[in-house]
């Protein structure tokens, strides 16, 4: 995901400089790796370039140190959110989906992890009322080494971002095997297989997003299968073992 990709999402105007660089960037190479089927088609718009010399290969993850999650560490209720606190990962619409949580499970908690500017959170506080304030943390940044332990945590796991190019925190939730919501925008349905290893949400519709957190919670046979599904595919699609013999095989056709 480069620079005309992620500014165009964000509605951004596109940095002269950055653009240039990036324009001669592709100009300049023989052939193209995209993470995703989406940043491709997507990129494509802005820059001109040969599909015929791009492939697509996702991102990995490590399946073994984000591993299938003891299920006896799982909090009741606990709604985990781990990313950058920024509007463009769909985090305003988690917390407006909050209320609407609460009313149908009312110990419901919500954990948001990740790096954030400080004006933004407190503006996410104002937007939930006083009273349930004390049901939603904000832990800041945590160590990689410190993820799994903390999804294991996570009765559900809630990615709505509005863009990504191919989102390695969504590869690690789903690894750990957790009940995982994401976004359908973006490469969205190319990681989550709709009700199959995950559910996917409107992202910006903190009604949707409830809609699929209380439906995981009221069906816990759904989210136990869902989150099963969900490793197996990681395994079969994104694993480091799977992704390196893409790679080595695509440098092999290129040289020859």
């Amino acid at each position: 995901g480069g620079h005309h990709f992620f500014a165009n999402s964000e509605n951004r105007k596109i940095d002269f400089w950055k653009g240039f660089q990036e324009r001669r960037s592709f100009r300049r190479a023989d052939f193209f790796i995209a993470v995703s089927q989406y940043v491709r088609d997507h990129t494509l718009k802005y820059i001109q370039f040969d599909k015929k010399r791009t492939r697509v290969i996702f991102n990995i993850t490590d399946t073994s140190k984000f591993n299938k999650v003891d299920q006896t560490a799982t909090l009741a209720r606990r709604i985990l959110f781990i990313g950058s606190i920024k509007e463009k990962k769909g985090v305003m619409q988690l917390v407006d989906s909050f209320p609407i949580i609460k009313s149908e499970f009312p110990t419901a908690q919500l954990v948001l992890a990740g790096r954030g500017d400080a004006k933004f959170i407190h503006d996410l506080k104002q937007r939930v009322p006083v009273a349930l304030l004390s049901d939603i943390q904000f832990l800041g940044s945590v160590a990689h080494d410190a993820i799994p332990a903390l999804l294991a945590t996570a009765e559900v796991c809630v990615y709505p971002s509005h863009m990504e190019a191919l989102p390695l925190a969504w590869l690690e939730a789903l690894a750990s095997g957790k009940p995982f919501i994401g976004a359908s925008a973006g490469p969205g349905p190319e990681v989550v297989k709709h009700g199959v290893t995950g559910l996917l949400c409107d992202p910006y519709s903190p009604a949707d997003i409830a809609a699929k957190v209380i439906s995981l919670f009221n069906d816990p046979a759904l989210a136990l299968r869902l989150g099963s599904q969900g490793r197996a595919d990681i395994i079969e699609r994104f694993s480091v073992e799977k992704v390196i013999a893409e790679n080595i095989a695509f440098y092999k056709e290129i040289i020859q």
